[in-house]
């Protein structure tokens, strides 16, 4: 039987059509491990499809990801696309309440972005005299981010920058999955009622 041109399917045609149903049968096979198939999660994927056959891609709405298989086992796929949104699971410590968040978790990226009003004593970073200009001591720590974002994070600290009413700085997320706050502009103040705008983007 003549294949398709791209995917190289099997179709009958001329003299194949006395022995319809076999090559009927060749078409669907021929189809079966190039369709993009449907699964809710990993689990169901790896239920449904543990026997596809390599270069298989699954699709999720749900979980927002898609997957392509690369060898044998049930588990052998490759994330080629996610997004996960977090506006939840955000852990505020002693001195900050929360106001707007958000994490987002694509393929290669995750960034976070965090509004808090300061409830604490006020904050002042060390000045012009001092010989760590700007630090603040000790460290202050704002929050604790979600543990999928964290998990991110790796061995090294993210760095991002934050701003308040009156001051900017340096902060990072650990891989606690800790924001803090490291410096400020000189003699700057992070006063009782300022708020606190923070983001930080970074390869996973």
């Amino acid at each position: 039987m003549p294949n398709s041109p791209l995917a190289k399917v099997p179709y009958p045609s001329g003299s194949d059509a006395p022995a319809a149903a076999a090559d009927m049968m060749a078409l669907v096979m021929g189809m079966d491990a190039k369709l993009v198939l449907p699964a809710m999660d990993e689990a169901d994927r790896d239920a449904k499809y543990a026997d596809a056959p390599v270069s298989t891609m699954v699709v999720s709405g749900p979980s927002k990801k898609i997957w392509v298989k690369t060898g044998t086992l049930p588990t052998d796929w490759w994330t080629v696309y996610e997004r996960q949104e977090y506006r939840t699971g955000f852990t505020f410590l002693s001195g900050w309440e929360q106001d707007t968040v958000i994490a987002i978790r694509n393929t290669y990226t995750t960034e976070v972005r965090i509004k808090a009003l300061y409830t604490g004593d006020m904050i002042t970073a060390k000045p012009d005299s001092s010989a760590d200009a700007g630090n603040i001591t000790p460290d202050i720590d704002v929050c604790v981010v979600p543990a999928q974002i964290a998990a991110t994070v790796g061995e090294f600290l993210v760095v991002g920058t934050y701003k308040t009413n009156v001051t900017s700085g340096a902060a990072s997320i650990r891989n606690d999955g800790t924001v803090r706050v490291y410096d400020a502009t000189t003699s700057g103040r992070i006063r009782t009622g300022d708020y606190f705008w923070f983001s930080a983007t970074w390869n996973n």
